[in-house]
């Protein structure tokens, strides 16, 4: 019984360990859905953090990006954005724009122009 608990415990560290690894290469790929994110953020956010603090600074990264990602969305929705607005997000957020956020980024390239 006791080897049991153990080898469970060894296969939960090595597949955290895993965990780790992979979600390091989905964050460097910028191949990391939005939804993942907050997903795995919710579930490792307090291990990681006293586990792997730079690993969860970066994720915490891609859930802020895209909660910030979806207040444009929303904002822009109901109300025109300002000029400094839509520089802030061209500026901060385009690579995550570009790889998850297509139109929104093609339409903030066009209020951009019309700006300028």
């Amino acid at each position: 019984m006791l080897q049991e608990n153990t080898q469970l415990n060894q296969d939960k560290i090595t597949s955290f360990e895993q965990l780790k690894v992979d979600l390091r290469s989905l964050i460097a790929t910028d191949d990391l859905e939005p939804e993942q994110a907050r997903l795995l953020f919710n579930a490792y956010g307090d291990k990681l953090k006293n586990d792997d603090p730079e690993l969860y600074s970066q994720l915490s990264e891609v859930v802020l990006i895209s909660a910030i990602t979806q207040a444009f969305k929303n904002k822009i929705k109901h109300v025109p954005l300002e000029a400094c607005e839509v520089k802030v997000a061209l500026k901060y957020f385009s690579k995550h724009l570009k790889a998850h956020e297509p139109e929104l980024y093609t339409q903030l390239i066009e209020l951009d122009r019309k700006e300028a």
